[in-house]
């Protein structure tokens, strides 16, 4: 048997499972990154409710951090921030963006 043709054959077949493992390693770590990022945006705008800060302070805030977060609900008791990211090699698999949300509930 020839081991170099048997080498080839190996690394064709291996090489796109180790390139799609590389990609959702990739869009996972996007993902908690962002998810991550999007909690604490959540809490320190909650903490900011409870230091009686106005409203438009607190959205300020919540847009300078990343603008493209929704404000879902934003009252006393509750914040609840919703955040869209882009799919980089999801979209291979049909994921175009993925969907975050942060709820805090007093």
């Amino acid at each position: 048997m020839n081991k170099n043709g048997q080498s080839l054959i190996l690394f064709v077949l291996i090489l796109p499972l180790f390139l799609v493992a590389c990609a959702y390693l990739f869009d996972s770590a996007i993902i908690t990154y962002e998810n991550k990022n999007l909690d604490h945006i959540a809490q320190i705008a909650f903490e900011y409710q409870h230091e009686g800060k106005d409203y438009e302070t607190i959205i300020d805030y919540i847009k300078e951090n990343n603008k493209n977060i929704e404000v879902v609900t934003l009252n006393e008791k509750e914040i609840n921030l919703k955040l869209d990211i882009k799919s980089y090699f999801g979209q291979i698999i049909g994921y175009d963006s993925y969907h975050l949300e942060s709820n805090i509930i007093e």
